[in-house]
């Protein structure tokens, strides 16, 4: 039974935009900050050129770019392939996040507005081998498609920039946008299958991200927990407080289960009625 729910998903999931969608936006995202940073430094270098080809001086704007470029890099490291890979990055947990729950809120209890949700039940599906595999797949896909984004974005950084960023720093970050995404995704399919609306589920899970670490930073909860991750992003490995990493990683995943399991039990309690109109949950 579990096996034939991922089947369902995996069909589901690649069918269509949205496997595609994912992986676009993920390069997109990837490629977007350093390239940003790259284009404003192609651009002073033109705006010298053309201005010495047109005798006109243009010195004052050329510097006040290089300044600011050079202001940019001294925050972080004195690098700006670190300047492109730690503001690319903090992208994932939230456009990139916006992103993805657009793209999945047809696996995200989307299905029941269109009543197929009686469909695994009629066919011998069982609540388990509807929610499972939901909580099984997508959230480990999309903590993979994390990391890999944050890899991606470390490699258009050096290339675009030649600096090299420690790889530590890298596997760090990424695990830090994986889990963090890991926890979104499950919070925000939880909501979806216990309403049927992950359009609101969307609404609700990225203004929520925005609002919620700064009440925690105001009473001083900003340890172990999934906002920690979030608040660790830019963090260098070495300046990292990795017993706070760990253990928020370890109630990430738990967290996830209990998403699970709310979910599990929400759907076997529902009473689904298919006799006319929409259905009524």
């Amino acid at each position: 039974m579990f096996l034939a729910g991922i089947k369902k998903e995996l069909k589901l999931f690649t069918r269509g935009f949205r496997l595609w969608g994912i992986l676009l936006a993920v390069v997109g995202i990837a490629l977007m900050y350093p390239g940003m940073y790259k284009l404003i430094e192609i651009m002073a270098d033109m705006l010298k050129m053309m201005s010495a080809e047109a005798g006109v001086s243009a010195d004052e704007a050329v510097s006040s770019i290089t300044e600011m470029m050079d202001t940019l890099a001294a925050l972080y490291g004195g690098s700006l392939s670190n300047v492109g890979f730690f503001t690319g990055i903090v992208s994932f947990t939230a456009e990139g996040f916006l992103i993805m729950a657009l793209l999945l809120m047809a696996t995200a209890g989307g299905e029941q507005k269109k009543r197929s949700v009686i469909m695994p039940n009629c066919a011998g599906l069982t609540p388990a081998g509807y929610v499972v595999p939901k909580f099984a797949m997508y959230p480990a896909i999309i903590g993979i498609l994390g990391f890999v984004g944050v890899i991606l974005t470390a490699l258009f950084s050096q290339l675009m920039f030649g600096d090299a960023i420690p790889f530590e720093n890298v596997a760090f970050s990424g695990g830090c946008v994986a889990f963090y995404l890991v926890f979104m995704i499950s919070v925000y399919f939880l909501f979806g299958i216990a309403t049927g609306k992950p359009g609101i589920g969307v609404v609700v899970m990225y203004f929520g991200s925005a609002l919620l670490p700064t009440l925690l930073n105001a009473f001083d909860i900003n340890k172990y927990n999934p906002f920690a991750l979030q608040g660790m992003i830019m963090t260098p490995a070495a300046d990292a407080d990795m017993q706070n990493f760990w253990l928020s990683a370890v109630v990430t995943v738990t967290l996830t289960v209990i998403c699970c399991l709310l979910s599990l039990v929400i759907t076997s309690v529902r009473r689904i009625d298919n006799s006319e109109g929409e259905a009524n949950l």
